[in-house]
């Protein structure tokens, strides 16, 4: 299952507009094949995960709760943007715990 966090991140390159309709692609199913998203990570040892969208809808997936925090055009942009975000979740909490500030 997916569930988007309060504060979704996007990168540069994903326009205002379009963000809505990339949202609505991936809750009905239908990730766009070069769109990433960061989320809650799978394994406690790592601060994000990054995947393709599309990955969402696999077996792998179907009995967790996935969060996504991130959405990204491309895995560069994708990489880029968990590069800001833990910029901000050190500088806002002097820590690595993604957990508590962005889940």
């Amino acid at each position: 299952m997916v569930v988007w966090t309060d504060k979704i991140y996007f990168s540069e390159n994903i326009k205002e507009k379009k963000r809505g309709k990339i949202r609505n692609k991936i809750e009905n199913g239908k990730g766009p094949g070069d769109i990433f998203v960061v989320t809650s990570p799978t394994n406690p040892k790592t601060l994000f995960d990054i995947i393709p969208a599309k990955e969402l809808f696999k077996r792998f997936y179907e009995n967790d709760t996935v969060k996504i925090v991130g959405v990204a055009k491309g895995k560069d942009e994708a990489c880029e943007l968990v590069r800001r975000m833990v910029e901000e979740l050190y500088a806002k909490t002097g820590g690595f715990d993604p957990g508590e500030y962005f889940f």
